[in-house]
């Protein structure tokens, strides 16, 4: 039958906890002697009375250098151990937070500055030019702070040097509804929206993991820059907790698995495609894991076997693969490890139950009528805050339906347990003679092959047929394997409609955004000039 699933209901729902830059100092104030973070690269720790001593002093020379209230802080910087103490001094004095990873091509660089137009930007010294050049294209004319050495703009050590008032400075007091971060949604297709995310909503959600048997705050681990709503979730989590944030600037597959074993890391979030080359590092049984109490998967996709390959090799971790979105701010399904402990292991390719105040349709995407369960159709969820809209743009209301469900642009289904699974996003499904072809059922086929370390999946233009499904395939280091091969391997387990009838061509790399989800647009442009 039918129905609306929905997640139990939070005990934070109706609390105000302030705004984050009031919340953060109380928290530093109560955990001020713990570990807040670790440098794994330098070894390098810091506490949150070391971090929020700098935090105080760079808040009062932005003070002094003219940030006020409202104004916007850009942040351009691998993880390390300077680059969170802006955001913390930003929201000190109740600025916005819109940070830019250093992964960004310099046309998405100059875009989302262009939209936020920051009066301040931290940059690592690495990615100077890179702000430089968009800078210079865009018009505006922020200050910029560099983190490192570096010969010209306003340095970052300067900024953070001993106050004579600084003790007595106290966080601005203001409303926890308005905006804390401005998140830049991940471009798939088209140029990144600036999403408006309050203060209120990306603390509950935070709290709201933490009251799951989730992830742990504890030791915390993520690959993502701040650029990612997952990062300061994270970074929320460690603080409700008093937990340490571990980090690497460059992390690999052999420098993670070491840094786990030295700081005993507890939980941690990875996009899939990082766990192929964990798993191809030499003698694992030499790292001590048994700290580590779950992984966490995100972002795009994963197949069944690899997630049964992480199980199989780490035994004791608990993995799963999440489902979330900055417009919702944050996570929409997950297993609770002690909940759904006796169903999540037989349900590997599903990305839980609804989260805590979360509630979630599945409609046919053409009727639009409310689906019963094991239909794939778009997922619809009405979260426990919604964005203040886009930056320069607040209008949402077409995200939504009547019944104020957002319209997710995925598709997937859910189980008679309630369990849901993620299928495809809409917008990179395409038809072929009237058939609906979903990319992902297609590239998972293509990932079971032993020589493809990658494989995206897209349409192609094909007059009366519509789009051909279409293949670009990054091959593992040494592999040889004919395009025919891979056609017959395709051919055997796929229906004729989902055959690669417009080509499989390979090549060295594959376009994606900085979270890892592949930008078909790109992809599909560059194809034609193969």
């Amino acid at each position: 039958m039918a129905r609306v699933i929905k997640g139990p209901r939070g005990k934070h729902t109706n609390v105000d906890y302030g705004n984050l830059g009031k919340y953060m100092h109380d928290a530093a104030q109560k955990h001020a002697n713990n570990i807040f973070q670790i440098d794994a690269d330098l070894d390098l720790k810091e506490t949150y009375a070391q971090a929020h001593l700098r935090a105080r002093r760079l808040a009062l020379s932005l003070r002094e250098h003219g940030l006020q209230k409202d104004d916007i802080i850009t942040i351009c910087s691998r993880n390390n151990l300077n680059n969170v103490i802006p955001l913390i001094a930003g929201l000190f004095l109740g600025a916005k937070i819109a940070s830019i990873d250093p992964t960004l091509s310099l046309i998405d660089c100059k875009h989302c500055i262009n939209l936020v137009k920051p009066k301040f930007i931290f940059v690592e010294n690495t990615y100077v030019e890179l702000i430089e050049n968009s800078i210079d294209w865009v018009g505006c004319a922020p200050k910029i702070v560099v983190i490192g050495k570096f010969a010209r703009h306003l340095n970052f050590e300067d900024l953070t040097k001993e106050y004579k008032d600084e003790a007595t400075v106290e966080p601005v007091v203001f409303s926890s509804k308005e905006t804390a971060f401005i998140f830049f949604s991940s471009g798939t297709t088209g140029l990144p929206k600036g999403i408006c995310c309050s203060h209120d909503a990306l603390l509950k959600t935070a709290m709201n993991i933490l009251d799951s048997d989730f992830l742990r705050s504890d030791v915390n681990f993520h690959l993502t820059t701040l650029y990612w709503i997952s990062a300061i979730i994270c970074l929320m989590r460690t603080y409700i907790k008093g937990g340490q944030r571990v980090f690497s600037s460059n992390p690999t597959p052999v420098g993670v698995l070491k840094l786990f074993d030295k700081y005993k890391v507890t939980s941690t979030l990875f996009p899939p495609l990082f766990s192929y080359g964990l798993l191809e590092v030499p003698n694992l049984e030499k790292y001590n894991l048994e700290s580590l109490y779950s992984v966490t998967f995100g972002g795009t996709p994963m197949t069944t076997e690899q997630i049964t390959r992480m199980r199989d090799t780490f035994k004791h971790v608990k993995f799963q693969v999440a489902y979330g979105m900055t417009e919702t701010s944050g996570c929409i399904t997950h297993f609770d490890f002690t909940r759904d402990k006796d169903i999540y292991l037989k349900k590997e390719m599903s990305s839980g139950k609804a989260a805590v105040d979360v509630e979630i349709k599945i409609v046919d995407i053409e009727t639009r009528k409310l689906l019963p369960p094991n239909q794939n159709g778009e997922i619809l969820v009405k979260p426990a805050s919604i964005p203040n809209g886009y930056h320069k743009n607040s209008e949402m209301s077409h995200n939504f339906d009547k019944e104020g469900y957002l319209k997710t642009g995925d598709v997937g289904y859910y189980d008679e347990d309630e369990c849901v699974y993620i299928v495809d996003r809409i917008k990179e499904m395409f038809k072929y003679q009237s058939w609906h072809i979903v990319p992902n059922s297609i590239e998972q086929v293509l990932m079971e092959h032993p020589a493809i370390e990658e494989a995206v999946v897209f349409g192609i233009p094909h007059g009366a047929d519509g789009d051909v499904p279409t293949a670009c395939i990054i091959l593992k280091n040494n592999q040889v394997v004919s395009v025919e091969e891979l056609h017959k391997f395709v051919n055997e387990r796929v229906a004729d409609r989902q055959r690669l009838r417009g080509g499989i061509k390979f090549v060295d790399s594959i376009s994606k955004t900085p979270s890892g989800k592949f930008q078909r647009r790109r992809i599909r442009e560059m194809y034609k000039k193969l």
